[in-house]
């Protein structure tokens, strides 16, 4: 039994439902048309890929800004979000996703 079957097991006696991430969420990207010069003196607060990496929960009192222009159609992460990076890095022969961190 792998350690995923025994957290299963132990807090979830009854079993749990499995779906297909794409069955209950969407999936969509971070920033995009941004340049080095959009991260001075931004407007707007935006998640870090080591905020997500290296928290257990995405750390919101970090002032990280970037520019947003007022017409600008950027995605926007809510409370409740699960943030994922669908980067993947090969270790020892396996694929190991990046980990996904709930907001």
């Amino acid at each position: 039994m792998n350690k995923i079957q025994q957290l299963i097991q132990q807090y979830c006696p009854n079993g749990v439902e499995f779906a297909e991430i794409g069955k209950i969420g969407d999936f969509y990207g971070g920033l995009t048309g941004k340049s080095k010069n959009d991260f001075q003196d931004g407007n707007a607060k935006f998640v870090t890929y080591m905020n997500v990496f290296s928290n257990i929960a995405v750390k919101t009192d970090i002032d990280i800004f970037v520019k947003i222009g007022e017409k600008e159609n950027q995605n926007r992460v809510e409370y409740g979000d699960v943030l994922r990076f669908g980067l993947y890095y090969y270790c020892a022969g396996f694929n190991l996703p990046t980990v996904s961190w709930h907001l």
